[in-house]
């Protein structure tokens, strides 16, 4: 289910982007913590710490852990922030990426125009279900129920479809979502999109 959804984000082209950007700033870093400092000789610390013992060892050998073990190295990185940050963006990725919802059930239908902030200035008419229960996750993990009608109903599973890597227009004809592609590719080319 995992991979499904991290496969479902490369779909999404800014996703993707934000994904790859990640992927190479941890591979940067990771080349980063590798890489001593020029001119110091990092055995020579070590011996240092080593012969200090006691409680300033295992003090050294955990912010060495915090720092994915480029303190000891005197890597370039060593004192640098990028384990958090990197850590930081992971979480509000995976947030993302991992579905926290799921539509439970399903009733009725309505047909209205709907839009998205993702494709700014298009509409059409979409299909959807005019009662609808999801099942969701709260910011401590602690999972909920909610039931929406009409509009809060679309309104979850519009948004639970951003979540599954889809925008309102994988509901509409294919010759409709083609028009869109084509005029989105236009406006591109003219520097308005």
């Amino acid at each position: 289910c995992v991979l499904t959804a991290f496969a479902s984000a490369f779909r999404t082209p800014d996703l993707r982007r934000k994904l790859m950007f990640t992927l190479a700033m941890i591979a940067l870093y990771r080349l980063g913590a590798s890489l001593p400092t020029p001119n110091t000789n990092s055995q020579a610390i070590n011996a240092c710490i080593k012969s200090a013992g006691g409680n300033s060892q295992s003090a050294y050998a955990l912010i060495n852990l915090f720092s994915g073990g480029a303190l000891l190295k005197l890597s370039v990185f060593a004192l640098g922030i990028m384990p958090y940050i990197t850590a930081s963006i992971i979480i509000q990725l995976l947030v993302v990426v991992i579905p926290r919802f799921e539509i439970l059930k399903k009733e009725g239908k309505q047909t209205h125009s709907e839009g998205c902030l993702s494709l700014p200035d298009f509409r059409e008419n979409v299909t959807r279900a005019m009662k609808c229960t999801v099942r969701a996750q709260d910011v401590e993990g602690k999972w909920f129920e909610s039931e929406g009608e009409e509009l809060l109903a679309r309104a979850m599973q519009h948004e639970t479809d951003h979540l599954n890597g889809k925008l309102f227009i994988s509901h509409i004809s294919a010759l409709k979502r083609d028009l869109i592609k084509r005029k989105i590719k236009k406006l591109h080319k003219l520097g308005e999109w």
